[in-house]
């Protein structure tokens, strides 16, 4: 009986400095700065760490009423380890010209050493959240989410998607949005060696792999890539766009014929290009109305 009790301490101190090491995470809502048009909002907490959302308004936003608009969700880019908010600027502003209400949400960064690419995903998960839980406040459509990004982020926004399990608010609302833009998506990650080491052993990468994980009643999906991008095989875009379909799924593949990486924001007629089929995109789902 000695050696049993001598024990228990030993499995109280344990169990305490594993619960000290947990993050202490939270959903918010804490105004930082408000302009005519555009807002700047806390959306998540993580210990000291502030997640913000840069809200753009359309013209004539309506903070009081009836009214609700649809709403755009923006992820960055930045091989999941750099990056900033304002790189979302240039397509958030052109989604608020729309009629859009568009967010370019931050995000956690993987650092190799204790947040992994797996956070980066939590966090977007997130963000979908927030705009569903805050959705009269913002006034904006809960059943009209678009989750959008490029590179890295356009793998973000597909997640959000196709991997709703990968949680840590505790808050429970739908982390699903209702439509999906992707430019330039990492959708094949099962045999990445580099994603497989941002991600430091927390999941298996074929669990965060979209191509490896299609199956039906997935949100609807338009995907740009260019036919000469230099990180992602566009052949990989095309057999996530096949295995969409054979899964019942609604999927459109756009190819950029000689498009790089960058040929949305780089190359002025890819990056109309993508904007303008947005556009037919949006108008023919009756999102918005010019």
């Amino acid at each position: 009986m000695k050696g049993l009790f001598s024990v228990i301490p030993l499995i109280f101190l344990v169990s305490s400095c594993l619960n000290q090491s947990l993050p202490e995470i939270k959903m918010v809502n804490i105004p930082i700065s408000e302009e005519p048009d555009r807002m700047v909002r806390i959306y998540k907490e993580i210990n000291d760490l502030a997640l913000e959302a840069h809200i753009f308004l359309p013209e004539g936003y309506q903070s009081q009423g009836d009214k609700v608009y649809p709403v755009a969700a923006w992820f960055h880019g930045g091989a999941w380890v750099e990056g900033t908010v304002d790189w979302g600027y240039d397509y958030c502003g052109y989604l608020a010209s729309l009629g859009m209400v568009a967010v370019s949400f931050e995000y956690r960064l993987a650092d190799r050493e204790t947040v992994s690419s797996l956070d980066c995903m939590k966090d977007v998960n997130s963000a979908i959240k927030w705009l569903r839980l805050y959705s009269e406040d913002l006034r904006v459509n809960p059943d009209r989410i678009l989750s959008l990004g490029d590179s890295a982020g356009a793998h973000l926004a597909i997640s959000t998607a196709m991997f709703p399990n990968f949680q840590d608010d505790n808050v429970d609302v739908s982390s699903q949005p209702n439509l999906v833009f992707a430019i330039a998506p990492p959708v094949k990650l099962n045999s990445d060696p580099y994603f497989k080491t941002l991600l430091l052993r927390q999941e298996r990468a074929k669990n965060c792999s979209p191509l490896e994980r299609v199956r039906s009643g997935l949100a609807p999906m338009y995907l740009w890539i260019g036919t000469e991008d230099e990180i992602v095989p566009h052949q990989t875009v095309i057999d996530f766009e096949r295995e969409m379909l054979l899964a019942g799924n609604e999927v459109e593949l756009q190819l950029y014929p000689g498009g790089s990486h960058s040929f949305h924001w780089a190359d002025p007629a890819g990056e109309e290009s993508v904007k303008s089929r947005m556009r037919e995109i949006l108008l023919s789902k009756q999102w918005i109305s010019l």
